[in-house]
Formats: C-alpha cells, structure tokens, sequence
C-alpha cells in the first residue's frame, strides 16, 4: 500500500512540474530571451526601463510583457504574433509613445531598418479608479 501511494505522489509532483512548463515559457521578458538585444537602464521594485534594438529579420521568441509604456525612438516594419498564433504587422514611427496591457507574443523586424525602442514595464500597476482621491 505505501508503495502505490508513492509512486502515485511521484506521478503527481511530475504531472505538476510538467503543467507549470508552459506558462514559465511564456512568462519569460524579452530581456532574459535576448540579452544581446536589450539594454537594462533601470532597474527597481517598480519599473524596468530598456533599450531595444531590432536589426532587420531580428526576432524575439514568445515573451510577455507587465502593462508597458513603449517610446519609438527609430521606427520601423514589426510583426507580432500572439500566443494564438494571429500576426499584425505594424509600422512604428519614430517619436511615437504607445500604452500596453500586459501581453505575450513574439516580435519579429520585418522591415530593412534598423528599430530603437525604450520600454518601460510597469511592475505593480495602479487602477486609478481605485485609488482614494483624498489621499492625494
């Protein structure tokens, strides 16, 4: 009896460590993927703020984001593919500031630019709708 009970927790520990796999996967940061790519330029409890640069035909692998601040510093032609596999392309121009929630997908510079971005990845984004006005 003790022995099927141990293999059974065996069974179910590996069964566990397998089902967290692909989420660990996917919640991986662009940075940690490609380190070549990315420069950290701060780095705290609250933000991440870095550069990125995408040569023609770079591509990151499937990464996800926190809510993100995007600042386009040279545009370009990227793909993004979500974790469904739909791509958009888009052209990013230079100077553009967008907002993101927090998202996963991959990134591909399908242009003949080079593209330079600055990220800022927030790490506990606030609901401002939540916030307590009188104690502002």
């Amino acid at each position: 009896m003790k022995n099927v009970q141990k293999k059974l927790l065996i069974l179910v520990t590996i069964a566990a460590m397998l089902l967290s796999l692909p989420g660990k996967i996917f919640s991986q940061d662009a940075v940690t993927l490609m380190p070549g790519m990315h420069k950290i330029l701060l780095d705290n409890d609250d933000v991440k703020v870095y550069e990125a640069i995408y040569k023609p035909g770079d591509k990151v692998p499937m990464h996800s984001h926190p809510k993100h601040i995007v600042y386009v510093m040279s545009g370009g032609k990227m793909t993004f593919t979500n974790k469904e596999g739909k791509k958009e392309e888009r052209i990013t121009e230079s100077g553009k500031v967008m907002d993101s929630p927090p998202v996963s997908h991959m990134t591909e510079n399908t242009g003949d630019t080079e593209i330079k971005v600055l990220v800022v990845e927030l790490k506990h984004a606030m609901d401002h709708k939540m916030m307590d006005k009188k104690k502002m």
